[in-house]
């Protein structure tokens, strides 16, 4: 599925869950729900994080993948070019004295050189923007998990930090669209909520749901699932191509489920205010 169908298959399938285990009987219970909502509708993008140009990873870099790749290419000529700059430097013993003693080539030799490292730094300072989103991640997962070293804080720090760190090297649907990686992210999140404020126990709650709902849409399609534990064993119904026709129509199903949870949802809601009043 693509970044559409998860959404509406998780907003559907998310009110659907909504309106049997958590109905809002009261306008106090109506914020948990709506966050509850956000959390799910969150969760069904966040797995393609370990896909460079999801959503997920566009919420981490705004770089687009050609523009990535201009700013690889550029940064790698003027590399090139400034390491071009400092070898001159370097050739200076081995250059006739009829050429070094010259006036023109002691500029060249002044300038030059200066010149070639700040041409350098800036292509590398191109080349680390192109891989700014893999900074990020490891940059993120590193703190996670010096945090949980220096206050010992929960071990879902170190499980959620370790896998930042993995996912410059891991592909698309690898370990993150394993249902193990996720019954123990589950696991771990959800220990969070564990006597916590109610509006990070709906967040996470929703965002839990929502994840396991993006692996349920990755299902349908060429790809499917894989377990980590068994690499053969992989689930795909291939039902319908992504961004295909049949999708489309499981968006608008999806949606249309939705909007009918929601007008229950309200009314009950509706009822329940006028019997307390």
């Amino acid at each position: 599925m693509n970044k559409t169908g998860h959404v509406a298959l998780a907003m559907g399938l998310g009110s659907v869950f909504l309106s049997r285990y958590l109905m809002p009987s009261t306008l106090s219970d109506l914020m948990p729900a709506a966050i509850t909502m956000v959390g799910i509708a969150a969760g069904s993008l966040a797995p393609d994080i370990d896909h460079k140009t999801s959503t997920a990873s566009k919420l981490i870099t705004p770089f687009s993948a050609g523009m990535r790749k201009g700013l690889r290419r550029w940064g790698m000529l003027l590399q090139l070019l400034g390491i071009l700059c400092i070898i001159f430097e370097w050739i200076t013993p081995w250059i006739p004295p009829s050429i070094s003693g010259t006036t023109w080539y002691a500029w060249a030799l002044e300038s030059i050189f200066p010149a070639g490292l700040l041409v350098w730094g800036a292509g590398l300072l191109l080349v680390l923007l192109a891989r700014l989103r893999d900074l990020i991640l490891l940059g993120v997962g590193a703190w996670l998990i010096g945090a949980y070293a220096l206050y010992h804080l929960h071990w879902f720090l170190v499980f959620v930090g370790v896998a930042l760190m993995i996912l410059p090297v891991v592909k698309h649907r690898g370990i993150i669209h394993t249902p193990e990686f996720a019954f123990v992210f589950s696991i771990g999140a959800l220990s969070l909520t564990a006597g916590g404020l109610w509006y990070v126990s709906a967040a996470i709650t929703g965002f839990v749901i929502g994840w396991w709902l993006h692996l349920a849409g990755d299902i349908f399609g060429e790809e499917g699932i894989h377990s980590l534990l068994v690499p053969k064993l992989r689930v795909a119904l291939r039902l319908f191509r992504n961004g295909g026709a049949a999708e489309r129509w499981i968006s608008r199903i999806s949606w249309g489920i939705a909007i009918v949870c929601w007008l229950f949802i309200l009314d009950h809601l509706r009822a329940g205010i006028l019997l307390a009043a």
